[in-house]
């Protein structure tokens, strides 16, 4: 992604405890008179390739696109959102399947699969199908370890929660917003949300997309919380205040908790960003500062230091284990995609790719 330098990179799904956790309904909430083109196919069929063309080429266009890469494989992309353009394109394709709710007015398939040399593949069966079950059983390996790291890491915030003066958090939320945000308490309309991730467990390890926050938001809060107690209860908070009165934000929740914890909050129309800095994902030491410690019975805590020590221990064993085993599932899935490939009519991608380029230029045009 080196030649989009300062393009927001997010994830929209996420390898999570329980299983893959996917965001990309999402796509459906970014503007009121959207469109979504979801692309079709099986693994090397070229879905990642007409989404780069197309970042490509509608750059100057619409330089407020943003990346979706995928989180088993942060080299491919499995979305791209034009803002300004009102237009997204996404692999449609399960973990994170996507089907059309107004086909021809809102949403579109585009089918790579109308390419595929079909009797080519079948020749293959005996070699791909023991390929695509080791893969299945490699993901769900990697999840029982994210499943069994998300409960330690349940455990430690229980553990902090217990030590944590709530009321002291709520009062310093409130003394934020009221800080930064112009206008607050003023009535109005509520603000929109869109949820993405900003970090996720990948066969590389633990990717965060530092840059996303620091190119959208001149200024950040950083909240240091090895255990997210103190972080959780101050940014849901300032979230529900922000919604509340008209801002729209990007809830970047926790990939390890993600129906339950925020990691970070980006208000992009006040350049304004709130971030937790842990173990996973650390800021760098210029942004301001709040420590959990000073919402935190410190000696209540240190009473049960080892305890947390052994947790902390253990989940990173496990999520250093759920990686390399991601990275396994990746090379087996690279496998698979050979086939595939070898049985592809590309230059029918290639114009396809094409065709769709066109078509988001036209409805761009219609819709002004």
């Amino acid at each position: 992604m080196s030649s989009y330098n300062h393009t927001p990179i997010f994830f929209l799904g996420a390898n999570a405890p329980g299983g893959f956790v996917s965001n990309f309904d999402s796509l459906y909430g970014m503007a009121k008179d959207y469109r979504v083109f979801i692309i079709k196919g099986g693994p090397g069929t070229g879905k990642s390739g007409i989404m780069k063309r197309i970042a490509s080429e509608l750059l100057k266009e619409d330089p407020s696109v943003t990346l979706i890469p995928c989180s088993s494989d942060p080299a491919s992309l499995d979305g791209v959102i034009f803002p300004g353009l009102g237009v997204s394109v996404a692999d449609g394709t399960p973990p994170h399947a996507l089907e059309p709710g107004a086909v021809g007015i809102f949403d579109s398939i585009v089918n790579t699969g109308e390419f595929l040399d079909t009797k080519k593949l079948y020749a293959q069966r005996k070699n791909l199908l023991p390929l695509i079950e080791e893969n299945k059983e490699l993901i769900l390996r990697a999840s029982r370890y994210i499943t069994a790291a998300g409960s330690l890491l349940g455990d430690s915030f229980r553990i902090a929660m217990n030590c944590t003066d709530s009321e002291k958090v709520l009062r310093c939320a409130a003394s934020l917003y009221k800080k930064e945000f112009p206008g607050a308490g003023k009535a109005g309309a509520p603000g929109r949300e869109i949820s993405m991730f900003l970090s996720g467990i990948t066969p590389e390890g633990i990717v965060f997309f530092e840059e996303s926050l620091t190119n959208m938001a001149k200024k950040i809060y950083v909240i240091e919380d090895p255990y997210g107690a103190s972080s959780r209860m101050l940014l849901s908070a300032v979230r529900a205040m922000a919604l509340e009165n008209g801002h729209d934000i990007i809830v970047c929740p926790c990939p390890m908790a993600p129906g339950e914890k925020i990691d970070h909050l980006i208000i992009p129309g006040l350049s304004l960003a709130f971030s937790t800095s842990n173990h996973y994902h650390a800021l760098p030491e210029y942004h301001q500062r709040l420590h959990a410690r000073r919402f935190t019975e410190t000696a209540a805590l240190r009473g049960k230091k080892q305890h947390l020590s052994f947790n902390k221990k253990a989940v990173k064993e496990l999520l250093s284990g759920a990686c390399e085993i991601l990275a396994q599932a990746k090379e087996v899935h690279d496998e698979i995609e050979e086939y595939y490939i070898d049985a592809m009519d590309f230059t029918g991608v290639d114009a396809l790719a094409g065709k769709l380029i066109r078509q988001i230029r036209d409805f761009y045009s219609n819709k002004r």
